[in-house]
């Protein structure tokens, strides 16, 4: 908190003495008074501003305490003192690996990786693909995932467009990089995506501003 002021005016202090002030005493009671509680202030000072037939006016100012370090050291588990690194797909799924589908994208020739995930059958049986959707492991958090769409974005502005969200291109019949990757991990055709979008009943959160996409 900042420094706490607060006017305390004391009708009929007694005086102490001759000439002798009990502002200290009362600033002492005010400090720790419930109206102003023990951890609001760490030291009150008190000024006289006049006397007037027995009565004073006191100042009374609350500064906090100085800063206290009071940085705890976490609480470790005993069944378990030290965090285990996180284990790698191949560990959690010794069964299956990730694999990619390459794609290209017409209007423009990029080549698009799909990811999904290849369960390797027993008993000779052939593998079976299910859906994947997870991000790639030990990533830099300062460089963070590829900007695998900052080219696209280039070819966008490059050409003159002043809009980017994707529900823009669906309405101008366009089929989008964005549009072709959800149509092949969705296993749906691009120009349904493309539909889907376009009457509001599918939304791809991509613009400008979203230049990675986990492959």
């Amino acid at each position: 908190m900042a420094a706490l002021n607060v006017t305390c005016i004391a009708d009929a202090l007694k005086l102490e003495g001759e000439g002798g002030v009990s502002t200290a005493k009362e600033a002492g009671r005010f400090k720790n008074s419930s109206f102003c509680p023990r951890f609001f202030a760490g030291r009150a000072s008190t000024t006289i501003n006049f006397h007037a037939n027995e009565t004073a006016v006191a100042r009374v100012v609350l500064t906090p305490e100085k800063h206290v370090n009071r940085t705890r050291s976490s609480t470790k588990d005993p069944s378990s003192p030290d965090f285990l690194p996180i284990p790698s797909f191949e560990e959690c799924f010794p069964r299956s690996t990730k694999e990619c589908s390459e794609v290209v994208h017409g209007d423009t020739a990029t080549t698009l990786r799909i990811p999904f995930r290849r369960v390797h059958l027993s008993g000779g049986e052939l593998p079976f693909d299910v859906y994947d959707t997870s991000g790639p492991q030990n990533v830099n958090p300062h460089s963070g995932l590829p900007k695998i769409c900052k080219e696209w974005i280039a070819r966008r502005e490059a050409r003159g467009d002043l809009r980017f969200t994707q529900i823009h291109y669906d309405k101008q019949g366009v089929v989008t990089e964005e549009m072709l990757y959800c149509a092949v991990r969705e296993k749906l055709s691009p120009e349904f995506v493309r539909s889907e979008v376009a009457r509001g009943r599918a939304i791809i959160p991509s613009n400008k501003r979203h230049l990675s996409w986990s492959q």
